[in-house]
């Protein structure tokens, strides 16, 4: 009797600790967590510190791994210099090719303003906005500026919801 009481023991500990264990999703920098759902990760790449006061050129964010049903990126242009035009997008590798390909592009961004874009399955498809498709396994996020003689200021984030 003992050792059954023993093994239900150890085996409810087993299950205790199990559901207890984090999703394990590969790191991105230092604002990055491992937590259950919903998963909120800070885009290194493209971290205020990396977009602060830069000219016309094309910013990518690190790859990251797509974890639950949907991915709500934000940029947020909080300052600007001259004729800035900044379009935002999500991207994600084609791994039969390994090339980024465009899925959801923002209007040109040309003064400062929040801009979010939104894919999953269970989201309705808005220009610009929104795109209705299931996640593909790697996404990234990019900032292409292309203003005359301009700057760009912000941050993004993207956060995974399951």
């Amino acid at each position: 009797m003992r050792k059954l009481f023993v093994l239900v023991i150890a085996s409810l500990v087993g299950i205790i600790i199990g559901s207890s264990v984090y999703a394990a999703v590969p790191s991105v920098g230092p604002t990055s967590t491992i937590q259950n759902y919903p998963l909120r990760t800070s885009i290194p790449a493209l971290t205020s510190a990396v977009i602060a006061g830069v000219g016309p050129g094309t910013y990518n964010s690190a790859p990251l791994g797509a974890v639950g049903a949907s991915v709500e990126c934000t940029y947020n242009q909080t300052a600007r210099t001259g004729s800035s035009s900044t379009v935002f997008s999500i991207q994600f590798l084609d791994t039969q090719t390994t090339t980024w390909t465009t899925l959801l592009s923002s209007a040109a961004v040309t003064s400062n303003a929040v801009t979010t874009l939104t894919i999953g399955s269970s989201i309705a498809t808005v220009t610009n906005v929104a795109l209705n498709m299931s996640l593909p396994q790697q996404i990234r996020a990019q900032l292409v500026e292309s203003g005359s003689s301009s700057t760009i200021t912000g941050d993004v984030t993207c956060d995974f919801a399951p």
